[in-house]
């Protein structure tokens, strides 16, 4: 039986870690569904696909002092600052690459 992502995604029922392969799905799936329902809101820029992901690196990773936690401190901030930069280019993508009517027909799913 597959575990619920909330579990794989905190280390939760007797694993410490998801396997990376596992990760990255979860975050594809989650960031997808997500950019799909905040893609007509507020625009992303360059800027915002850049800045925020390391912000968030940089809070995680130092002000919650996950650097003193070696690897898996690293693993966790990366993955985070990962998560909220494939939400951004997937809301990027979606803005910016709507059917347009002589264009492909359908949304490009992100």
């Amino acid at each position: 039986m597959k575990k619920p992502a909330h579990a794989i995604m905190h280390g939760e029922g007797g694993e410490s870690i998801p396997s990376l392969h596992e990760l990255l799905a979860l975050m594809n799936e989650r960031t997808s569904r997500q950019a799909l329902e905040l893609a007509g809101g507020e625009r992303v820029s360059w800027a915002g696909l850049l800045f925020p992901p390391l912000g968030r690196f940089l809070r995680i990773w130092l002000l919650q002092g996950l650097i003193w936690r070696g690897f898996h401190g690293f693993r966790q901030a990366w993955a985070a600052a990962l998560q909220l930069m494939l939400l951004r280019m997937k809301i990027w993508h979606l803005q910016n690459h709507i059917a347009a009517p002589d264009g492909p027909q359908g949304r490009v799913r992100p």
